[in-house]
């Protein structure tokens, strides 16, 4: 529990006013932020996912591993209007995709 605890408040403490500005004008969560801190993703990666109505907990949970295909397909899917509820039926529906 101190540990939790310990890196809870170490990420607090590591966060600039800047940082809290920048994910509250993109609606992001605390949450959200340090996961794109953590992974040390590019602003513009952030920008392009949100552009096209992902979010960064949905980006972050790898939902093109579940449908067999790549990250890069299945971001171009979901820029193409896509939902991922409509890929991953549709992946299932083909047979060759999908759990």
């Amino acid at each position: 529990m101190t540990i939790i605890m310990f890196f809870s408040i170490s990420s607090l403490m590591a966060m600039t006013p800047a940082d809290k500005d920048e994910y509250e004008r993109l609606g992001l969560s605390q949450i959200e932020w340090e996961m794109i801190q953590k992974a040390k993703m590019p602003k513009s990666k952030v920008y392009e996912l949100l552009k096209c109505g992902i979010s960064i907990t949905e980006y972050f949970a790898s939902p093109w591993l579940e449908v067999r295909m790549s990250e890069d397909e299945w971001v171009g899917r979901r820029k193409a209007g896509e939902s991922s509820i409509d890929i991953k039926n549709q992946g299932t529906a083909q047979g060759g995709r999908g759990p």
